[in-house]
């Protein structure tokens, strides 16, 4: 073979394999996918994809999708961005030629959280995209309202009135329901205890507002999420989390002071927040000093009324990687000497103050939020807390005063997971464990000798647990209708030992709850949405195993009770567009085995024998027990808008209840039926807001109710309705807001005409005429 052969042939094989070798060198993976916003599961469009090591990126078209082709192989991180978004870092690896499809999901930044809610389903969801009617209290809504108690700052939240027992004290009531059937949260922790009493209590006010970012309230059952109590819905209580970590030491002080006239109230709060490296941090220090309201119209003085309070919080937030976070809370709220005004008002005690009352909250919380995979987002939570409760109490005439001190310790966890399951399926799941432990006793003080420890309100060393497992899943069955379905497994159960009377009292609870709703976009800017709920409410101690004296009569131990169950449905349409927000919901309730306080009997007597005589003295009152009656209903409407056009702004909502129960005539044991108690009448609000700029603002705002006469029989019974029923009334409040650089000034007029008022079921008259003034400094980087 001729050399010139050789070489020819050997050249041309060489020939042939430059082709391949190019081929082998351009190799190219393909990396394609979607953005998803999680909140609203619609896809985001202009998201940035971007490789950093290959300094390379693509965009995604108007159907959120994307597509990219890389040199391979590789081990990259590949980040996706949007504005407004968390961005997501994804551990990309491609062998030769390999193609991988991609879901990501963002969640919205801290900026857009005012349009989030997670009450009702613990994902993260606009309230519009709810089937609940939701709404969201801002936190720049908190800081322009003056308030007494935190539940004032929700008194124009559409749905909801504030009953207000005293001045410091003040409860949600949530479609004519109240206390033990609202479920108060804090940041997701369960709030309420087993002495949750029928109707108001003040446990809403041991979070101080100073410390909140938002409240998020969700009406109608929540118990698929939240268990027992939820029936007439939750309050969320969240608390300011600046997660502004960055390099280097940073601290940002602030200061507002807040004065009312018509209590002579005094409030000062220095609040900060600042960071170092990934540690960022928050909390606020305040002092309030309130004294006795002054009613409208030509009503006195409501004295005694005034009291103290000393509060403070601290926030932590850590976040070591991307995908790994820890929060830490702590919350400390002291009330001093805050009176039970409508027991002065009745002349049924000389004294009768709240001293002490304090919480004190622990909590940690752990988030897990991988970039892609099967599991979205975990967040486990553990808390403790401690809260006693002092009552100091003496009639008139009488040298006896008692002293009742309750202290609850409170151990719970919570876990969630979510996972969205391709592209249809937004799981949600997990659940909660809380035990409390009581400690209560009381004591006698006659001529200044103290008596022996004595049982308190409840039996020494009582427990309670609550345990539940739930599941929740969001099915878009189509682009224009998401079908929601949820269920939840409860357990309680209690022990008591030495219940007076009684002995050792124990019972449980159980209960599957249920969740069903639909949610049809009619349009973009318009939902409708309907759903159905089961809810449940176990007896509690003030149910069950309380000896105390409350309202017209001493509550005495009443075990064996059943748990209460309600059957809720509602429609609704909402409508959020650039310019106006508005929403209207019908709501019909039907609760089986509710719990009513009637006359009974104690020690074989039908009245409390103080004086341990036998006779049933003129300042002695009569036994009250708890029972199951039949069934009871509440129907109602509620509707609110909000309009914004150019520089003026509108705001309005109102709404009406109705409820019915089933009782029994004691003297003949016939059933009949009568109206629930407490239910409010016809209640709304109207503001107009003109905005010169962002500098400074005026309102003027009405609220008003009408005329309550359907009254129950324990209605009439009670002093702080009065005979007739409640009056309607409709107050005139101006405001406005004007801001210096980093110092603002917020002042109102309050009741112009000077109505004297009260909501349905509170035993104290608002504040008449008078003037409010907040004086706000921030930092000037935080502006």
């Amino acid at each position: 073979m001729s050399t010139m052969f050789i070489k020819s042939r050997f050249l041309f094989m060489f020939l042939l394999l430059i082709p391949n070798s190019t081929a082998i060198a351009s190799e190219r993976g393909v990396v394609r996918g979607i953005v998803i916003d999680y909140v609203t599961r619609e896809p985001l469009i202009n998201a940035n994809i971007y490789i950093r090591e290959l300094n390379t990126g693509t965009s995604t078209d108007a159907d959120g999708k994307f597509i990219l082709e890389i040199n391979t192989p590789l081990n990259v991180k590949m980040e996706v961005s949007y504005i407004g978004y968390e961005t997501k870092v994804v551990n990309l690896q491609l062998e030769e030629t390999e193609e991988k499809e991609f879901t990501v999901y963002l969640n919205p930044g801290a900026e857009m959280l005012e349009a989030i809610n997670i009450t009702g389903s613990k994902i993260k969801e606009t309230t519009f995209s709810s089937t609940n009617f939701v709404t969201v209290t801002t936190e720049e809504k908190i800081s322009t309202t003056f308030y007494s108690s935190t539940a004032d700052v929700l008194m124009e939240e559409p749905g909801i009135i504030i009953q207000k027992t005293t001045h410091g004290h003040g409860t949600p009531v949530i479609r004519g329901l109240i206390g033990r059937q609202v479920v108060l949260l804090y940041n997701g922790i369960r709030l309420n205890r087993p002495n949750f009493r029928m109707g108001g209590n003040q446990y809403m006010d041991t979070i101080s507002p100073e410390s909140l970012g938002r409240i998020e309230i969700t009406r109608g059952p929540t118990s698929v999420l939240y268990g027992s109590d939820a029936i007439g819905g939750s309050v969320n209580m969240v608390p300011k989390i600046y997660e502004s970590g960055g390099p280097g030491f940073r601290f940002y002080p602030g200061l507002r002071f807040d004065y009312s006239s018509a209590d002579n109230g005094r409030k000062a709060v220095f609040n900060f927040r600042g960071s170092q490296g990934r540690l960022s941090f928050s909390g606020n220090i305040s002092y309030k000093k309130i004294g006795d309201l002054d009613p409208g119209g030509d009503a006195e003085r409501q004295d005694p009324t005034g009291w103290e309070e000393l509060n403070g919080n601290l926030n932590l937030f850590f976040e070591p990687t991307e995908v790994h976070t820890f929060e830490f809370n702590y919350i400390n709220v002291n009330q001093d000497d805050v009176p039970r005004y409508d027991k002065y008002a009745d002349g049924s005690y000389e004294k009768y103050l709240y001293d002490p009352q304090k919480r004190r909250l622990y909590a940690l919380t752990y988030n897990f939020s991988p970039a892609l995979s099967w599991l979205h987002q975990m967040r486990l939570n553990f808390s403790y807390q401690e809260e006693r409760e002092g009552r100091f109490k003496q009639k008139p005439g009488s040298l006896k005063v008692t002293t009742e001190n309750d202290r609850f310790r409170t151990y719970g966890a919570y876990w969630n997971f979510s996972s969205v399951i391709g592209m249809k399926h937004w799981l949600t799941w997990g659940g909660e464990y809380y035990l409390d432990k009581l400690k209560s006793s009381a004591y006698n003080v006659q001529n200044s000798v103290p008596s022996l420890k004595m049982q308190g309100a409840y039996p020494d060393n009582s427990e309670y647990r609550s345990t539940g497992l739930y599941i929740q899943d969001i099915f878009m069955i189509h682009p224009k209708i998401e079908l929601r379905g949820g269920m939840r497994f409860s357990y309680v159960s209690f022990n008591s030992p030495n219940v007076v009377n009684f002995g050792k009292v124990e019972d449980e609870f159980s209960d599957l709850s249920g969740f069903a709703g639909l949610l049809y976009r009619i349009r973009p800017d318009l939902n409708l949405v309907t759903s159905y709920a089961k809810g449940f409410r176990a007896p509690n101690f003030n149910d069950t195993v309380v000896l105390k004296e409350s309202g017209t009569g001493y509550d005495a131990p009443s075990p064996g009770l059943k748990q209460e169950l309600s059957h809720n449905f509602e429609l609704g349409l909402k409508n959020e567009r650039e310019s106006f927000q508005g929403s209207i919901f019908g709501f019909y309730s039907r609760l089986n085995d509710l719990i009513i306080r009637r006359n009974g009997t104690f020690l074989g007597l039908p009245f409390y024998d103080d004086n341990s005589n036998g006779v049933w003295d003129e300042n002695e009152v009569p036994i009250k027990q708890k029972f199951n009656s039949g069934n009871a209903s509440i129907w109602g409407v509620e509707c609110f808008g909000s309009y914004i056009f150019g520089n003026h702004s509108l705001r309005s909502q109102v709404f009406y209840t109705y409820g019915e129960q089933a009782n029994i005539d004691e003297s003949t044991d016939a059933g009949f039926t009568e109206p629930m108690r407490r239910i409010p009448p016809l209640t709304g609000m109207f503001a107009y807001r003109y905005s010169g700029s962002e500098k400074w603002w005026l309102e003027a705002s009405s609220l008003f109710a009408g005329r309550q006469d359907r009254l129950s029989l324990d209605d009439l019974d009670d002093s702080r309705i009065p005979v007739g029923g409640t009056p309607g009334y409709a107050v005139l409040n101006l405001k406005g807001m004007l801001k210096f650089s980093h110092f603002r000034v917020i002042t109102g007029f309050d009741n112009i005409f000077d109505e004297l008022y009260k909501t349905h079921g509170s035993g104290i008259y608002f504040a008449g005429r008078q003037i409010t003034i907040s004086l706000q400094l921030s930092h000037p980087d935080t502006d």
